[in-house]
């Protein structure tokens, strides 16, 4: 089913779980568009900024430095393998400093060929010695392991990095058994770190198409290579996630003070509208003391419905453009969404009302082919048709 009918909280689980969603950190990748998503945060937020190797530590700066000035409290990502040496983890202290930012979050990062540090612990280990502004140090922790690491060096590592952090924080698992099992045994072997709880946002798979055209290459095969089950989520789902199951799974955790879950974070692939969206209504539902998610159904189908306005004006705005060889154009992208709205979203809405037990296959269809006279403003408002019926048949279900 698209929208499931979770287990019912209880009070101190529905407190825990407010308390922390009201409050979340952010997390943004440095892309020409991170700015306008970030208009739709809440005023003075925590916003996390990621690091790309295809973009370089300069960009995490620059953008951190921008959403500090625009009021926010910021963590930008020092990803190890990215710093050359001293010199230049130096400079990249002194420009974070000079914008008053007093936090950071260290990786050890994906760059094949690193600097001078090989791992997040040995740069904790050089910023300890040189000196650094940050009153608050993260580091990141894998409940259900790591693509590249086996556990035993994981852990080690872990337990090396915690005398200089302030926090961790998990990265995407959607298995809120595996995220309390592993801060459980973490704290039964005394690991006394607070926890932020990595959250997975509203996703679908249109948001992630664009967003993997946009980090490059490299950094896409990074990307399905550590979130496999992310991927596999999202097509097992028909096409799209909200993490309500995941938090409610997760709420007797939160509650419990020896586990020492001390924040949400947020992973937006830079669609922040939506998750706001999400996340607002999901804060009255708790509020209100019931478990009923109509009110995010109802938040969900809007944004479904909107999307093909904000698609169309993204779409003329990158015609001017070259495109790289090999690449798809706006207009080919437009027709792929076209192409998946018709096969893959009503296909499958259809297989809900006819059969008793739907499976399906990965589709990934090519750009629609019908209708090859017209141009992207024509293709955009054949996806807004198509995007309608879609959401037509949902609200109808």
């Amino acid at each position: 089913m698209l929208f499931r009918r979770h287990a019912r909280l209880t009070p101190n689980a529905r407190t825990a779980l407010g308390d922390l969603l009201r409050s979340p950190t952010f997390e943004l990748i440095p892309l020409k568009n991170a700015m306008d998503q970030a208009a739709y945060l809440p005023a003075g937020s925590t916003v996390s900024v990621t690091a790309s190797p295809t973009k370089g530590l300069e960009a995490t700066v620059e953008l951190a430095a921008r959403l500090r000035l625009a009021g926010f409290t910021v963590v930008p990502h020092i990803s190890a393998r990215m710093v050359r040496d001293r010199a230049h983890l130096t400079t990249l202290v002194a420009a974070l400093d000079d914008a008053g930012i007093d936090r950071a979050f260290v990786v050890g990062g994906d760059e094949k060929e690193p600097g001078a540090y090989v791992d997040g612990l040995a740069l904790l280990r050089e910023l300890a010695e040189i000196g650094h502004p940050f009153n608050h140090v993260g580091i990141p922790a894998y409940p259900q392991g790591h693509a590249f690491i086996a556990d035993g060096p994981l852990l080690d590592a872990l337990r090396a990095k915690a005398e200089f952090a302030q926090y961790m924080t998990t990265q995407l698992c959607f298995d809120p058994g595996a995220i309390a099992t592993w801060i459980a045994a973490r704290r039964a072997e005394g690991l006394t770190l607070p926890v932020h709880v990595g959250v997975p946002g509203v996703a679908e798979p249109q948001k992630l198409l664009a967003l993997a055209a946009r980090i490059g290459v490299a950094d896409t095969h990074r990307f399905l290579a550590k979130n496999v089950r992310f991927v596999a989520r999202l097509v097992r789902s028909g096409g799209f996630y909200r993490p309500d199951a995941l938090l409610e799974g997760i709420a007797p955790t939160i509650a419990d003070a020896d586990a020492k879950v001390s924040g949400f974070h947020l992973y937006l692939f830079n669609a922040v509208e939506v998750t706001e969206r999400w996340r607002v209504a999901k804060l009255e539902t708790l509020a209100r003391g019931s478990t009923s998610d109509a009110t995010s159904r109802a938040s969900l189908l809007d944004a479904l419905a909107g999307f093909p306005d904000r698609l169309a004006a993204a779409a003329r705005a990158e015609t001017a453009g070259a495109v790289p060889p090999g690449e798809w154009t706006p207009e080919q992208i437009v027709r792929h969404l076209v192409a998946v709205e018709i096969d893959v979203h009503q296909g499958r809405l259809r297989d809900l009302e006819t059969a008793a037990e739907p499976h399906w296959t990965w589709a990934e269809p090519g750009p629609w082919p019908g209708e090859p006279d017209l141009d992207i403003e024509g293709v955009a408002a054949r996806f807004g048709e198509e995007r309608a019926s879609t959401v037509r048949a949902l609200r109808a279900l």
